[in-house]
């Protein structure tokens, strides 16, 4: 499931698109197969918030977040985004405290807006490493699972 903030970002692109709800819940339905927003889930989201982006949403986070300019020397906006795309994709619930706790325990920072440019490139080869790994993984047990069945017939 999505977080409230994110379930915020989604009543906000809404609102700034002038979506009626009908509208609204076609998008929800064809994009993600849900009725409401707290139906989604990560892949759901980004499906969503994909195809908002295509009617003219453009979100302001980044500029929240980081300031109008990038710190120099500090992550991009890109590769912060990329951090939390892979982040989710390994992550079973891809939440920003999750993240933060493996930034902390790995390159001893708090938040992504704490990271440098070579951090961020780090993070990512890493966060990109942990995912093959997990995919290698579920493909060894999606392989071995057969022969196990087998094994007790």
């Amino acid at each position: 499931m999505i977080s409230a903030k994110q379930i915020a970002l989604i009543k906000v692109a809404v609102k700034r698109l002038g979506l009626d709800d009908a509208t609204y819940r076609g998008i929800l339905a064809a994009e993600a197969g849900v009725d409401t927003s707290r139906q989604l889930g990560l892949e759901g989201f980004d499906r969503v918030m994909a195809r908002f982006k295509q009617l003219g949403f453009t979100s302001d986070w980044t500029a929240r977040t980081f300031g109008h300019g990038r710190a120099s020397g500090m992550a991009s906006p890109g590769q912060v985004d990329l951090i939390r795309h892979l982040w989710r994709e390994w992550s079973d619930n891809g939440s920003d405290a999750g993240l933060d706790h493996w930034l902390e325990h790995t390159f001893a920072v708090s938040s992504l807006r704490f990271l440098d440019g070579a951090g961020a490139r780090s993070a990512i080869t890493a966060l990109k490493s942990m995912k093959q790994r997990k995919l290698a993984k579920a493909a060894q047990i999606a392989q071995d699972a057969p022969a196990a069945v087998e094994g007790l017939g």
